[in-house]
């Protein structure tokens, strides 16, 4: 499969952010994120919320790239990118009694992020229903033209085997030790120099 591949403008924040939250909706770190969350209803609400933030601050920061069919979507933060603006206080309020995982989550990614000016992905996320049929390939493919030519390596933390299995087939390494959440799952981060 090769995708045509899309630039998203903030009108397509809720579209993005659906694609986000379904692809990520069985991740072992959403998982873990909401292990005490009882109501599916809140429970879809809150990560709804979540990664609207990172979708927003994205298309006005960053660059958000999609298949042309709206399958698959890319998240990249710019090199320099200091997040989304108050964002602890946001988090806090968003997820309320469950913020310490979240935080626990960010505070450990932080302090995994390299030094080196980097394209980091934020997600890579592609429809349930779809997934495994070329979305992510092409889509990195895409981004890759971009670091490439710009002399600037890529950088993603790897949230589950699958995806680290995928991205080590397009050239990213293991940067370190695993981001290691407390009685949860691990995270690869993991990084692929320019050609």
């Amino acid at each position: 499969m090769s995708s045509t591949i899309v630039r998203c403008t903030p009108s397509d924040s809720e579209h993005v952010t659906g694609v986000v939250r379904r692809a990520f909706q069985d991740n072992p770190v959403t998982g873990w994120l909401g292990a005490t969350m009882t109501d599916d209803v809140d429970r879809d609400r809150l990560f709804h919320e979540y990664f609207r933030v990172f979708v927003d601050h994205a298309l006005q920061r960053g660059q958000v790239e999609a298949t042309a069919d709206g399958h698959g979507v890319a998240l990249w933060l710019l090199p320099d990118d200091e997040g989304p603006a108050e964002y602890e206080e946001r988090m806090a309020a968003i997820t309320g009694e469950y913020y310490p995982r979240f935080e626990a989550l960010d505070s450990r990614m932080h302090a995994a992020h390299p030094e080196d000016r980097v394209h980091h992905l934020a997600f890579l996320a592609v429809e349930p229903g779809v997934q495994s049929r070329g979305h992510g390939t092409d889509l990195l493919l895409h981004h890759h033209a971009t670091l490439d030519e710009q002399g600037v390596p890529g950088y993603l933390e790897a949230s589950a085997p699958r995806n680290r299995a995928l991205y080590e087939r397009m050239g990213y390494t293991l940067t370190g030790a695993t981001i290691d959440l407390p009685d949860g799952p691990s995270m690869w981060p993991m990084m692929k120099p320019p050609a």
